[in-house]
């Protein structure tokens, strides 16, 4: 029996014939062991596509969301991260075969690349070097584009690249990703819930991310696309993406051939093809990509000489710690030794301290991280970018006794970093802990004594007579614990201009240049409007009330 059909006139002959040729069917016999699965992971939702026999066995199970939990359906779409990168090289190997473009030709001599062009190493890079990840650039750029190392000669993984080759394509075809990938991919194959973009129609069954304390996250909707990641779609999808690999439809065997040869090696028993890694394995050698966006997560598999394999789709951060049992399980095969797919698989330390403190309180739960008989935390076990990730997500959580205690210990354990001390000056002030905020200040300004934000704010907060041109007064809360207000003058800073209580009215006075200002009041961390004066929304959509200083 079909569930997925496309319509005659929305698809070519090939496509119709393609669908017709593959048994697609719910798959129950391992219901209960992928329902156990996500429980023992506290993964919410789940879609997966196992190919045996060249039969597609589909199977959907848990929900798009823990707040609506709505269950996931047959074409629900989640993101699929790097598991873009193989559709786009198969469309890649579609314009190879129509002599558009050369594998072994340097990109330089179709389009130059602009953000290397004072590195001449940069025309070496050909297409064959960016689908195998050895084409010398990084994953993705932090500040200018840099070569890694020269082209061709060691593997490197990049999305940079594969966003390279697309402009070089979209420079051939004079047509832009969505469109090409429609007319070489998604159409000929049936990929009706697939896009490179957010479209309008998978609002009414999308899947939500969820971080690893199961909390639902708002939805990454690309408007640009990126062809080394942005890929929206669903297991019925690419499960016929994968078909087409495992029938040798679409493409001549030639090309799957070339595809599934190794290009570059990067261990014994790994390499990396023409858009897939190569994993030799207990049962011979099976074709694979993962893909990890954070909160998304996926992974597929090839065995090209077996007719069989698998693709699965969760919406947890958690998702590819299932990857082992369920590769076990299906295949009786071990996932492949790579070090960043084991990195997308890993805990944390962040994640332990956050779910300990959530189970057991601050002391409880982090005594994991203290040294013996100790409340000082052991920086060896954990580093400062993530306890601060800790503490903001407590304060997400409003767990504001528990966020206190850690910004102190993360001061107290670094008391050299500004960061450090000015984020525990700041909690404290947001709560009323005015003197204990003053100290940390001062720490803060030790480290930095020229930073002006600082200065300001240490004067607001200490001296008894302000003078400036602007007053802002606010009196409708009796009941809260630190007010401040932030705005276009202090870009939106919630601790540089903090208000004092004075006779039951909060209140501070500074200086502005004349103006039109927008700004809002911050109550126990809680943005307002001033009812007294016009909303205005600027540039960037952010709302505030309206200030003339004339």
């Amino acid at each position: 029996m079909i569930l997925t059909s496309v319509s005659p006139k929305k698809a070519s002959f090939f496509s119709f014939f393609f669908l017709a040729a593959i048994s697609v069917f719910p798959q129950t016999n391992n219901t209960g062991f992928y329902d156990n699965l996500l429980e023992e992971y506290s993964i919410p939702g789940m879609s997966i596509a196992v190919i045996k026999d060249g039969k597609v066995d589909l199977s959907h199970h848990g929900v798009t969301s823990n707040d609506t939990k709505t269950p996931v359906k047959l074409n629900t779409v989640f993101g699929a991260a790097s598991l873009s990168k193989p559709a786009f090289a198969y469309a890649v190997m579609k314009l190879v075969e129509q002599g558009k473009i050369d594998l072994d030709k340097p990109l330089y001599g179709y389009l130059k690349n602009k953000d290397l062009e004072d590195d001449e190493r940069h025309k070496q890079i050909t297409a064959r070097m960016i689908l195998s990840h050895s084409g010398g650039l990084p994953n993705w750029r932090r500040g200018k584009l840099k070569l890694m190392h020269d082209p061709g000669t060691k593997f490197q993984y990049s999305g940079e690249g594969y966003v390279y080759l697309a402009r070089v394509i979209e420079h051939i075809l004079q047509k832009p990703v969505n469109e090409f990938m429609k007319d070489l991919v998604f159409k000929p194959l049936g990929m009706d819930h697939s896009g490179f973009t957010w479209e309008d129609r998978f609002k009414t069954n999308f899947a939500s991310p969820h971080d690893y304390t199961g909390s639902s996250k708002p939805n990454w909707r690309p408007e640009k696309p990126v062809v080394a990641s942005s890929l929206q779609t669903t297991a019925t999808d690419y499960a016929k993406l994968m078909m087409a690999i495992l029938q040798r439809k679409g493409l001549k065997r030639s090309t799957y051939r070339q595809m599934e040869k190794p290009q570059i090696e990067i261990s014994n028993s790994l390499s990396w093809g023409l858009g897939w890694g190569i994993q030799k394995s207990p049962r011979r050698k099976y074709l694979w990509q993962w893909g990890d966006n954070g909160t998304f997560k996926a992974f597929a598999m090839i065995y090209p000489d077996k007719n069989e394999g698998m693709v699965f789709f969760v919406n947890s951060y958690k998702g590819l710690r299932i990857l082992p049992k369920l590769v076990d399980y299906l295949f009786k095969d071990t996932i492949p030794e790579f070090d960043m797919l084991k990195n997308s698989m890993r805990t944390r330390a962040d994640e332990k301290l956050m779910l300990s403190i959530l189970k057991n309180g601050y002391e409880e739960g982090a005594k994991a991280f203290f040294f013996p008989n100790s409340t000082q935390i052991n920086t060896s076990l954990i580093n400062e970018g993530q306890l601060s990730f800790v503490a903001m997500q407590l304060k997400w959580r409003k767990k504001f006794a528990e966020e206190k205690s850690l910004l102190k210990a993360i001061a107290l354990a670094y008391p050299k970093s500004f960061r450090a001390q000015k984020s525990y000056a700041a909690h404290c002030i947001r709560h009323g802990y005015k003197e204990e905020g003053i100290e940390y200040y001062k720490k803060a300004l030790t480290i930095d004594p020229e930073n002006k934000d600082i200065l300001n704010t240490i004067h607001l907060l200490t001296s008894d007579k302000l003078t400036g041109n602007v007053t802002f007064v606010f009196s409708d809360y009796l009941w809260a614990s630190s007010v401040s207000v932030i705005g276009s003058f202090n870009n939106w800073s919630s601790s540089s201009t903090p208000l004092l209580k004075k006779n039951g009215v909060w209140t501070t006075t500074i200086q502005l240049e004349p103006g039109n200002y927008s700004y809002q009041f911050m109550v126990d961390g809680y943005p307002l409007l001033d009812p007294k004066n016009q909303v205005v929304i600027n540039k960037d959509g952010q709302i505030g009330s309206l200030l003339k200083v004339e």
